[in-house]
């Protein structure tokens, strides 16, 4: 059944590209939405819409599962380093920076994590994903260097939230990694978005004194949030990954920067500058090596973007 070119491969391999080229666009559409509304709103509205749907999809599958209390309280706190944390740095960072930069940075969030790993579990690393760790970071310090060379510290600040996302999503991933066969995805995925969502609300009373008029642009950009990149994309993934193993898929998630400057090029107009592009086929080049040769690294879940 491992023949790449069975129907099922195919389809499965398809839905993860979908689910990746979902994800990517949120930078840009994230972006459009800040022009209206502060970085905790957006992401309470998005999340709020992202959670009814879950809910509703729950509801019309009967799969939920009551957790025990020790896993509740994990599920919870995956959904306050997953979601509440994660936009709250993801979103405060793309108010500062750019979709590009966005996107770029998103590819290195599985070294992140693998290093992190490493200081806190003792993880051995081989010498390739050693190799691999050290090539990404050159990346990354070319993509923030070259807002530091153009002397843009807004821009340098944005980068740094965009990197502690994830950092975010590192200790998401080892918070949950313990539950995370236990419980049908669909339960897990609701709590998650529920308590994270929750969490938000008290950031997001304090930008009350910003709500506006929203011009259609912006309202059109959160539903696309909730609906597609948060709810469509998890639900291609998770059902891609019933097929093709999940280190297939990680390299499939490497394609998410690639798109997302794509998009931020021809729908933002954003200028992607020699030093930005090299950096990030850097990054990839790095996740690749270390990825490769599967391990704990390839367990992950996919970015909460």
């Amino acid at each position: 059944s491992h023949n790449m070119f069975n129907p099922s491969r195919i389809q499965a391999f398809l839905a993860i590209l979908t689910a990746a080229f979902l994800w990517s666009t949120s930078f840009v559409a994230t972006k459009i939405a800040l022009v209206s509304f502060e970085p905790m709103t957006l992401a309470a509205l998005r999340m709020t819409l992202a959670s009814i749907l879950l809910g509703l999809m729950l509801l019309a599958k009967k799969e939920f599962v009551r957790p025990n209390r020790p896993d509740f309280y994990r599920i919870c706190s995956g959904g306050l380093l997953g979601i509440t944390f994660y936009f709250l740095l993801e979103n405060w960072g793309l108010k500062f920076s750019s979709a590009t930069d966005g996107a770029l940075l998103v590819g290195a969030f599985p070294i992140i994590a693998m290093l992190l790993e490493r200081m806190i579990y003792g993880i051995k690393l081989s010498w390739l994903r050693f190799a691999g760790a050290i090539v990404a970071i050159v990346g990354i310090c070319m993509i923030v260097g070259n807002d530091a060379i153009a002397m843009d510290g807004r821009r340098v600040l944005g980068d740094i939230l965009l990197i502690l996302t994830g950092v975010s999503w590192a200790f998401y991933n080892f918070a949950t990694r313990p539950i995370v066969n236990k419980y049908p995805l669909m339960t897990t995925n609701f709590l998650q978005a529920v308590s994270g969502t929750l969490a938000i609300y008290p950031f997001a009373f304090f930008e009350t004194h910003q709500w506006e008029m929203i011009p259609s642009s912006s309202i059109i950009s959160v539903v696309y949030l909730g609906m597609f990149c948060s709810v469509a994309a998890f639900l291609l993934y998770t059902w891609g990954l019933r097929t093709l193993d999940s280190s297939s898929a990680v390299g499939i998630l490497n394609t998410i920067p690639v798109f997302g400057v794509i998009c931020s090029v021809v729908i933002l107009g954003e200028n992607l500058v020699l030093l930005q592009i090299i950096g990030g086929l850097i990054v990839i080049c790095g996740v690749y090596m270390s990825v490769s040769r599967g391990g704990s690294l390839a367990e992950v879940s996919p970015p909460s973007t």
